[in-house]
């Protein structure tokens, strides 16, 4: 976090677990009570400050006074407090543009990244939650990444919801998502029954939601008809799921 005038350069360094927006409101909290500390002081006289910042979200919570965030909760306290003798104005200039004042205050801040230790340990709830978010999901992606011997993890290598299917009807979508985790009445229903498991006789062996797309020789006219990926990871994908469903249509095979 940094600032810089005409006679004052500013930097320190911030918690790593802050946001972006939230550095940039901490680094103007520091500009205006150092601006207080300095000014106000040595006489009685109404002074103004204009500060420029390139970071447009900050600006805008800033603005808002019904934000929670509490940062800029804390500037706007520290200026209507002294409203009789400040005037704050905002104004956002535009990053990377060569603005001398702004190009100055990104250098101060990329320095101030080498200090030990941040300065300023303060961190809102929001910025914990966010972090919090990012390591949960980070660990439920290794999770799932290492995960061995499931049906689903064969379909679905990444960790990330599929595109609702609302092109389809009820029934449709039914048996796509059963298709996918690889449960079926025809590969099932054996549980239910306390029955072996259903072996295909043409291929002598069990029958899967794999082998029913993918390998049955039964099938094999309909697969080609269909132009039907020879893998479950393509044949299930997002981004075309009518093969599948045709070729169910076709075969008659209950899902």
């Amino acid at each position: 976090s940094a600032f810089c005038s005409q006679n004052i350069k500013f930097s320190t360094r911030l918690h790593p677990l802050l946001s972006i927006c939230n550095a940039e409101l901490t680094a103007i909290l520091f500009a205006i009570n150092l601006f207080i500390s300095s000014q106000l002081n040595e006489d009685n006289q109404n002074r103004s400050i204009i500060i420029c910042s390139d970071s447009l979200s900050s600006l805008q919570t800033l603005q808002n006074n019904f934000s929670p965030n509490p940062i800029a909760a804390e500037i706007r306290n520290l200026i209507l407090k002294n409203k009789s003798k400040l005037n704050v104005q905002f104004i956002w200039v535009p990053s990377h543009v060569g603005i001398a004042g702004n190009e100055e205050a990104d250098r101060l801040a990329k320095e101030a990244l080498t200090s030990a230790h941040p300065s300023v340990n303060q961190i809102p709830i929001p910025d914990y939650k966010a972090y919090s978010k990012k390591k949960i999901l980070e660990s439920w992606n290794s999770e799932w990444h290492n995960l061995q011997n499931n049906k689903l993890r064969e379909i679905k290598p990444e960790n990330k919801p599929w595109n609702p299917p609302y092109v389809i009807n009820r029934k449709d979508q039914v048996c796509l998502i059963r298709l996918r985790i690889g449960h079926t009445n025809t590969t099932h229903v054996h549980l239910m029954k306390r029955e072996n498991p259903p072996i295909c006789v043409p291929c002598g062996c069990q029958i899967t939601v794999k082998h029913i797309l993918n390998e049955c020789q039964n099938y094999s006219n309909v697969r080609t008809s269909l132009n039907l990926s020879s893998t479950l990871l393509s044949c299930l994908r997002d981004n075309d799921i009518s093969p599948p469903l045709e070729f169910l249509r076709r075969t008659q095979i209950k899902i």
